[in-house]
């Protein structure tokens, strides 16, 4: 009888009892070795490790994200920039070619009307040249964006604006209507080129 009690009383050194509130016994095994407490520490040590590096990882990640949408909205913005400056230009020469167009269908039919016409255009003409300085600005920003192909298309498209800009007066009088017309044509197609090229280099980043 001591014996078994002797049993008994090493046995439950070894064990937890926890008491709930029915009343019954649960028990747990408490045997904790160095083994266990390694394990454990090695556990806690790389998740503590894995933590930190999926952290630094994430964050270095949302940093260039960061980087990139800042760097694509200035690119954008830069862009627009370009597109103003085309607009600037394309509204004067829309306005002289309006006059031009004016001036040839009144000159035969109306003396004053035509005079009028003519006004205007000097007028203009005083005013068109300052606005070519807006292909250089942008095509400083072009080449600054690298978007080389938008700004050979630019430089055409230059080339022949200004190719109708030094057409005079007399010259246009003398040109078939057919003539002016491949010439707007040549301008027209020119202009979609270089829009293109723009929403192209808008789009990339």
């Amino acid at each position: 009888m001591t014996a078994l009690l002797r049993c008994l009383r090493d046995r439950y050194r070894k064990l937890d009892l926890d008491r709930p509130a029915d009343g019954k016994y649960v028990v747990s095994t408490m045997q904790i070795t160095w083994l266990d407490i390694v394990d454990s520490a090695v556990k806690i040590g790389l998740g503590v490790v894995l933590g930190g590096g999926f952290g630094y990882l994430n964050a270095k990640l949302g940093h260039e994200r960061d980087a990139k949408a800042r760097y694509a909205t200035r690119r954008r913005d830069q862009l627009e920039k370009v597109r103003a400056l085309l607009t600037e230009f394309d509204k004067k020469r829309i306005h002289q070619t309006a006059c031009i167009r004016s001036y040839l269908e009144w000159k035969d039919n109306d003396d004053v009307k035509a005079k009028e016409q003519l006004v205007h255009l000097e007028k203009i003409d005083e005013e068109f040249p300052v606005t070519f300085e807006n292909f250089t600005e942008a095509s400083r920003i072009l080449l600054t964006l690298d978007a080389t192909d938008a700004d050979e298309a630019l430089w055409d498209y230059y080339t022949i604006n200004n190719k109708w800009y030094e057409i005079t007066i007399q010259e246009f009088e003398i040109m078939a209507k057919k003539g002016i017309d491949e010439l707007r044509e040549k301008i027209r197609l020119s202009r979609r080129q270089l829009l293109s090229l723009l929403a192209a280099a808008y789009r990339s980043e």
